[in-house]
């Protein structure tokens, strides 16, 4: 997805109205194929630390919470989303500053990227979008953990022939709709960073 989230910064940042279209015309005439990849080692990065905890702490507040999928709990499901926010986003906000200044600025290096943000701005600099980080990702996470564990309460994957296939669908669904509730979030978090 890694393209598409290149051409959508783009979009969220630019100062008047471009489409998509239009900015992966210019990018690619600019630029060639790799230049939509631009930020993805800065991104691999910070995603190891990020999911990881964001993972450990998801496992832990499911035991912690008790909810093993036996009846529906948007109460508890929407509490562990927004609980696991705060650990990943301390380790992803730094990346995603970095990324998408990256995919906006097509001769600077990873490297030089962040000295520049410290150097001008602190280390704060790379944390400056971690409060709408965090709170564009608590109702995404939120959306995410309720919806994904009360259908799959409800369509109960485990027990299907081909259960990968539904645990797919679930997720799916689950994150098309926490997507769709958070986007004018990500288009604030976007102009933040950037």
């Amino acid at each position: 997805m890694f393209p598409i989230d290149t051409i959508k910064t783009h979009v969220q940042a630019s100062q008047r109205h471009i489409s998509f279209r239009s900015v992966s015309d210019i990018l690619y005439q600019e630029h060639g194929m790799l230049r939509f990849w631009k930020g993805t080692h800065v991104m691999a990065l910070g995603c190891i630390p990020s999911h990881t905890s964001y993972f450990i702490a998801y496992e832990h507040l499911k035991i912690f919470f008790g909810y093993n999928n036996e009846e529906f709990d948007f109460k508890q499901t929407l509490c562990i989303g927004a609980t696991t926010t705060f650990v990943h986003d301390f380790f992803i906000a730094p990346s995603e500053v970095i990324k998408q200044r990256l995919q906006l600025c097509n001769g600077l290096t990873a490297r030089q990227c962040c000295k520049d943000i410290v150097k001008e701005e602190g280390i704060k600099g790379l944390y400056r979008s971690y409060p709408i980080t965090v709170m564009m990702n608590i109702p995404f996470a939120s959306s995410v953990v309720c919806c994904n564990e009360n259908i799959k309460t409800y369509l109960k994957p485990w027990d299907r022939s081909n259960p990968l296939l539904w645990y797919f669908i679930c997720a799916g669904i689950s994150g098309g709709i926490a997507g769709l509730l958070t986007n004018p979030l990500d288009v604030i978090k976007t102009r933040l960073q950037t």
